[in-house]
């Protein structure tokens, strides 16, 4: 289990962007997973082509977003997703 942050918030985080992360390999995770994070990220087709590159061959990747709720700038807030939107994105 790993866990990626732009900041170092404890043991087994990786500081990286998920934008690009030329430091990892790619397909070095079976599963990937974001919840609440999406609506966060400036770029997020950078984000989505990179998780894909990350994700072994038959991985599995799980993303849960935002549609509907205020504003909430964490630190900036950018984007909210319809199901069609995410399916895009991948």
């Amino acid at each position: 289990y790993w866990h990626l942050d732009l900041t170092q918030t404890g043991p087994g985080v990786i500081v990286a962007d998920i934008t690009g992360c030329p430091e990892l390999e790619s397909e070095q995770f079976d599963a990937i997973i974001s919840v609440d994070v999406f609506e966060h990220i400036d770029r997020p087709w950078l984000a989505a082509a990179e998780i894909t590159r990350l994700l072994k061959p038959g991985g599995f990747t799980y993303h849960s977003t935002l549609f509907s709720w205020r504003y909430h700038p964490c630190p900036i807030d950018y984007w909210r997703y319809t199901p069609e939107a995410l399916t895009s994105l991948f």
